[in-house]
């Protein structure tokens, strides 16, 4: 079955980081299930084994009605997410995705996208692998689907090689040969990738991995900030038309109206919840 399960109670224990140093973290609960969601009293700690700040109270999201959680910087807003989706471990407790068959049905678009060596096929499948792909034809149809949904029809145009002349010493490229499509396989170093596409085009290329993935719960951070009020709300439009129950961190009062749950983090420990 599909839902999220997270069940934290009060601990002393190190909460596991990937990064090397953690910031001060606030404390909250989360249990989110198929039938319904549910935040109640939850603490995170730092590396010092601190407890920094806790607050109790409850809220409950219905799932398909997307949470919108907003706040001050440095509020715990992205530690909220890390511990949702996996990357943080929760001091006690346990943590439960949702499945689809083996694999995970959940996609996190973190706020610093990564862009990786390679094409734009391996930057769209990421974090998966191309020598891992089976149905390559279907993959690159989905791929080229992704990207023109997400505004980035002109990387794909031979023209957008073509002006690429940066020689970063890993890739040689002669986008003369091929067509437009044809371009999804021309690799470039990510160094190369950052100096040719525009912060909100890389934004965009993170958005076509959600696409992609097209997963039943999308979290993201921030995830649309470099982007004109007009195509926030065409991705967003796009996002909800397909289904995906979204958690997303913002600050624009424009993403209201794809989320009919708020959770407004006051930054001194304590939440508000509003929703339909």
């Amino acid at each position: 079955s599909v839902f999220i399960s997270i069940s934290l109670v009060y601990a002393l224990s190190q909460v596991v980081s990937i990064a090397s140093n953690l910031p001060s973290l606030f404390g909250y609960a989360i249990r989110i299930s198929q039938f319904w969601d549910e935040i109640e009293r939850l603490e995170l700690e730092n590396a010092d084994r601190e407890i920094q700040r806790s607050t109790d109270g409850s809220f409950k999201v219905i799932p398909g009605s997307n949470l919108l959680i907003t706040g001050p910087n440095g509020c715990g807003k992205s530690s909220l997410l890390r511990v949702i989706s996996g990357i943080w471990k929760p001091a006690n407790g346990y943590v439960r995705v949702p499945y689809n068959g083996n694999n995970v049905d959940m996609y996190t678009l973190p706020q610093k996208t990564l862009i990786v060596n390679g094409s734009l096929v391996e930057q769209v499948i990421f974090p998966l692998e191309l020598e891992n792909v089976i149905d390559r034809e279907g993959v690159y149809q989905r791929i080229l689907r992704a990207l023109r949904i997400v505004g980035l029809g002109h990387i794909l145009k031979r023209e957008f090689h073509e002006k690429i002349i940066i020689n970063d010493g890993q890739y040689y490229n002669n986008p003369e040969c091929l067509d437009d499509d044809s371009t999804i396989n021309l690799r470039y170093s990510s160094a190369t990738w950052n100096q040719v596409l525009s912060p909100g085009e890389v934004q965009k290329l993170a958005l076509s991995r959600v696409f992609y993935a097209d997963p039943k719960y999308a979290i993201l951070d921030e995830a649309t900030s470099s982007l004109d009020l007009t195509t926030e709300r065409q991705i967003y439009s796009e996002l909800v038309n397909r289904g995906m129950t979204l958690i997303s961190i913002g600050h624009r009062e424009s993403l209201t109206e794809f989320h009919k749950n708020i959770l407004k983090m006051d930054g001194q420990g304590g939440f508000s919840f509003s929703g339909n």
